[in-house]
């Protein structure tokens, strides 16, 4: 809705707080399978790591998008593995900080590189905005669905949980 109002700012914040979100989950998913096992989770730090927007974006992880610029490519997958695995693992150890970047430079105000000017959220552009909200949707698609049915006992708890909420399903972005 927000993207669709033209409020690509505001539309990237909250989009890359919901990707946090699913980090935080994987962190708990991950305390309740210690405490599963019968071993100890120390509340205070798992609180603490659920506080840092970095952690839960790196926690987030999960899927990959690429988006390659307009234009007729003619790739051999087979020949291209290697980089492209490449490619990615540098990608993941980059995300999490440039979202966190992101982020921030949609929320707040802060003085340029040149410190003659501002950076100002309302200057982040449709394109930009499209790409965060695409790569965040990818991500909660694989979540929400190949992800958790790995997890066998975790899905069954979810299915047994009565008074589940009902996930919304992902949706493009779309212009007006």
């Amino acid at each position: 809705m927000l993207y669709s109002q033209r409020r690509f700012s505001s539309a990237a914040v909250l989009a890359v707080f919901s990707r946090e979100e699913v980090g935080r989950a994987q962190m708990l998913f991950e305390a309740r399978r210690l405490i599963l096992k019968g071993l100890a989770v120390s509340g205070t730090e798992l609180e603490n790591k659920c506080a840092k927007h970095v952690d839960k974006l790196t926690q987030s992880l999960i899927s990959t998008t690429f988006v390659l610029p307009p234009g007729r490519y003619r790739w051999n997958v087979k020949d291209l593995r290697g980089d492209i695995d490449d490619i990615a693992d540098r990608w993941r150890k980059k995300r999490p900080d440039a979202l966190h970047q992101q982020r921030k430079a949609a929320l707040y105000v802060t003085p340029n590189n040149s410190g003659r000017g501002w950076n100002r959220p309302c200057r982040l552009g449709e394109q930009d905005c499209e790409l965060i909200l695409i790569d965040v949707m990818n991500n909660y698609r694989f979540y929400t669905g190949e992800h958790l049915a790995q997890d066998s006992e975790l899905k069954a708890a979810f299915e047994a949980w009565q008074a589940r909420p009902q996930l919304p399903q992902p949706e493009l972005p779309v212009k007006r």
